[in-house]
């Protein structure tokens, strides 16, 4: 069956995000323990390059992750596959990247023709030993410089020997072969006084340089040759990509490979597809179950101290310059023990001691003080609470015996007010009066008599 292509295997993660989800969220290559899942049974690892351990666009090894990469091919011997969507992909002409990279990081890099993760079929095939061993430049490199160094001195060692075994006269018993052949057997052989035993034709037996060269083949084959070829393949896919790293493990296991992703993400170039990261942890948040289980090898970092200078703002004020100046200065001062032997009683150390001592009461005083106050403060709200209903109530019985003495001086006015009214009326009015109250009476009594 035909692998699908990169794009439809992007759709499918689009349409299924769990396939996106990593085994376990790493900050870098460094917090791994190597070791660990190798006793675990992983035997074969598969590493991205760009943000993963190079920089992007460069061959060299991230320094900060030097000894842990030492690491990690130390404790899997042949079995470190670099498989990167740049060097050894169809972007590679003539594979000059994937050569460069692989002499750089001293590791195989793959040459696949589809990107990452449709190359899932061509990484099994490496492992299960379809595609040759590995063969790597630095190894290339060395035994070419040997075998033109091993030329030369073949070469000048014919020259030497050639009057001596051709036109000279040659010492013993004439050998057979061509030249090189009586040179190889001339250097074994031991000539003895009167009879050759069964050392001296053990000592002469020819070998050619062609068997020796097959023999060191060999043995180097035999050498190279992984301990974990007869193992069940368990591949651990190291990538900072979801899109790629976490669906090529995906596409691994489709393959009936057990295969965990480890997504790294401390980047050494955080700028690089930042758009494609964020849409990445929006669809597929979290870890898959596996995060359980492989949690014990992951070995965080503890975080680094806070920073003794102060920074933004703080520099402009002199007290935090001050308590930046005195944490610098005493760091490193040892405590100072009740045992005047103890070699800390100094007087550095016993200054420090003092000023932190006094630090202690100020900070001891100043906490009473602000509960003291803070008890202070409740009891003065509540005693002024009191007080201002009381004067509350005392003003409110001011203004109701204000208002009954207003109104009875009121009272008191308009009885006054009359009473002058009444005196100040005029005698002549009287006669009227009286007149007009007889005309009555007399009215009334005609009005009886006629009756």
């Amino acid at each position: 069956m035909r692998a699908l292509p990169a794009p439809l295997i992007y759709i499918q993660g689009l349409f299924r995000p769990a396939l996106l989800r990593p085994d376990v969220r790493v900050p870098s290559i460094k917090n791994v323990d190597w070791p660990g899942l190798r006793k675990a049974g992983y035997n074969a690892v598969v590493v991205d390059k760009d943000n993963c351990v190079t920089v992007p666009h460069s061959d060299a090894l991230f320094a900060p992750y030097t000894n842990a990469w030492a690491k990690l091919r130390e404790t899997f011997p042949g079995r470190v596959l670099m498989v990167s969507n740049s060097a050894g992909s169809s972007k590679d002409r003539g594979g000059i990247g994937a050569e460069a990279l692989s002499m750089s990081l001293q590791v195989p890099v793959l040459a696949h023709r589809q990107p990452k993760p449709a190359c899932a079929a061509d990484i099994v095939a490496y492992f299960a030993g379809r595609l040759g061993p590995p063969k790597l430049t630095r190894d290339k490199v060395p035994e070419t410089h040997t075998e033109v160094q091993e030329d030369a001195a073949e070469q000048e060692l014919v020259d030497k020997w050639r009057w001596s075994a051709e036109e000279g006269p040659l010492i013993g018993k004439p050998l057979q072969g061509t030249l090189e052949e009586r040179m190889v057997a001339a250097q074994y052989r031991v000539p003895a006084s009167g009879s050759e035993g069964p050392a001296t034709d053990a000592a002469m037996k020819i070998q050619s340089t062609a068997e020796i060269q097959s023999k060191g083949k060999t043995r180097k084959r035999e050498e190279a040759k992984p301990e974990t070829q007869d193992e069940p393949l368990r591949i651990v896919v190291v990538g900072d990509r979801q899109f790629t790293d976490v669906l090529l493990a995906r596409r691994l296991e489709k393959k009936g490979v057990e295969a965990s992703a480890i997504l790294t993400t401390d980047l050494p170039y955080p700028n690089d597809v930042r758009l494609l990261r964020k849409l990445e942890n929006y669809l597929a948040p979290g870890d898959t179950a596996q995060v359980d289980r492989l949690t014990s090898f992951v070995h965080l970092d503890p975080p680094e101290p806070p920073s003794l200078k102060p920074t933004g703002l703080e520099r402009l004020n002199p007290i935090a310059q001050i308590r930046s100046a005195w944490a610098e200065w005493t760091q490193d001062t040892p405590k100072v023990e009740l045992d005047p032997r103890s070699g800390t009683w100094k007087p550095k150390p016993l200054f420090v001691a003092a000023v932190r001592g006094l630090g202690v009461g100020l900070q001891v005083l100043s906490i009473y003080a602000r509960r003291g106050g803070a008890w202070a403060w409740v009891h003065i709200r509540r005693g002024a609470k009191k007080g201002w209903e009381s004067i509350k109530i005392k003003a409110g019985e001011m203004r109701t015996e204000y208002r009954a003495r207003k109104e009875a001086a009121r009272e008191a006015a308009h009885v006054e007010a009359a009473t002058q009214t009444d005196a100040a009326t005029p005698a002549s009015s009287g006669p009227k009066v009286t007149t007009t109250k007889a005309a009555l009476a007399g009215e009334e009594g005609g009005l009886q008599s006629a009756q």
